[in-house]
């Protein structure tokens, strides 16, 4: 995320990132049945983006500037957490 994303931007980039999420999981289940440390991980991540989600729904324009940090940090911690899991279920395929 950048400073530069506007509201819409961040909807688009999470529609995104949730979409790669689904294509991902279906893709490593193909495989097999996900180990259980993967299932909660994947858990953990789903909640990340429904609590962003939740958040960004309650956001109106004019309060953007007032929580685009807190929505920056979300951001980081929510794409930091699907990237390493996308890396430990690769590493068990």
């Amino acid at each position: 995320m950048t400073s530069d994303d506007t509201l819409s931007e961040l909807h688009d980039r999470l529609d995104d990132l949730e979409a790669r999420l689904k294509a991902k999981t279906a893709e490593a289940r193909a495989k097999g049945s996900l180990a259980a440390h993967h299932e909660r991980e994947l858990a953990k991540v789903h909640a990340h983006a429904a609590a962003m989600r939740d958040k960004l729904h309650g956001t109106k324009p004019p309060d953007w500037e007032t929580v685009k940090q807190d929505l920056e940090a979300d951001w980081d911690i929510l794409s930091h957490a699907f990237a390493r899991w996308v890396e430990h279920v690769d590493a068990d395929f």
